[in-house]
């Protein structure tokens, strides 16, 4: 019995609701066009972080590959003076 009174009272609140859409179109864009600015703005706010991300991330490997061709130079030297412990390579 209370849902039928609660889907009574729903319906009433949209009639209601509807009815002043109705009357004015112009507020009701208004507040769409508001959520758009808000929505956009949250956007570009994850665009912007997800950019800066990005940016370490390229960083990081630029700093990776300059490791790597470090190490590979001084295995190639190591090996090339004989020395295969210090070039990490057993027996």
């Amino acid at each position: 019995m209370f849902k039928r009174l609660g889907n009574l009272i729903k319906g009433f609140f949209g009639l209601f609701i509807g009815g002043l859409e109705k009357r004015s179109p112009e507020a009701l864009l208004e507040v769409e066009k508001e959520n758009l600015r808000k929505q956009i703005a949250q956007f570009n706010q994850g665009l912007a972080s997800n950019a800066g991300l990005v940016e370490k991330l390229i960083s990081e490997v630029k700093k990776l590959d300059k490791q790597e061709n470090e190490l590979r130079a001084k295995t190639a030297a190591h090996l090339k003076a004989g020395n295969r412990q210090l070039a990490g390579i057993s027996r």
